[in-house]
């Protein structure tokens, strides 16, 4: 495969945008509807899990899952941070024709983000039950809020490359796409969810 092949291959994805010389209205409902319709998918998966949990867990599993949502929130506050704030920087630098110094400021983003999140996991992790109670858990909620932020730790790092990764590859003038990854994560999660939530555990 030739160079210009991969070239093309590699843009196959791309809605084509050219920041630099693109009129700002059309290129900004270019961006804006894309990304409007991944939140409210991503908001719908958090309604239908709680949906699904309410329901199928109880009142109990419910609570706990509200208990240990800040640490969830943390995290996505720490990627759209990075995400946001990265991405917007490297896009000055690509209008500069600084092309190497914008991957050097992405990739910053995901190093030390991907280490506090490491160091919150981490922390969580040895201390699971100062995290709840710390969320200000009940002694009556404290044993589904531990068992649920140990399953939740490890998709935490995957929830920040998420974050990170959509800033990115709209960065990459690539809107569509991104809207594409968001939709299908959210109808798999929601699928899972059911399965894991009903069929799976009344076995």
């Amino acid at each position: 495969m030739t160079y210009q092949q991969m070239k093309k291959d590699r843009n196959l994805n791309r809605d084509r945008l050219d920041f630099a010389n693109d009129n700002i209205g059309p290129m900004f409902r270019s961006l804006f509807f894309p990304t409007l319709v991944g939140m409210i998918f991503n908001s719908a998966l958090t309604v239908i899990d709680g949906i699904f949990v309410g329901r199928g867990v109880g009142t109990e599993g419910i609570a706990a899952v509200n208990i240990v949502a800040p640490v969830f929130m943390v995290i996505t506050g720490i990627g759209l941070m990075f995400g946001i704030g990265a991405s917007v920087i490297a896009s000055i630098r690509l209008s500069e024709n600084k092309v190497k110094a914008a991957r050097i400021i992405m990739t910053q983003a995901f190093i030390v983000g991907l280490l506090l999140v490491g160091v919150i996991g981490l922390g969580s992790f040895v201390f699971p039950r100062g995290v709840v109670h710390a969320l200000g858990c009940s002694p009556l909620l404290e044993e589904n809020a531990v068992s649920y932020l140990l399953w939740l730790l490890p998709g935490l790092f995957f929830l920040f490359v998420e974050c990170v990764g959509m800033m990115l590859i709209r960065l990459d003038g690539a809107p569509k796409y991104a809207m594409t990854i968001q939709i299908v994560a959210a109808v798999v999660n929601i699928v899972l969810d059911w399965y894991m939530v009903f069929p799976l555990a009344g076995e």
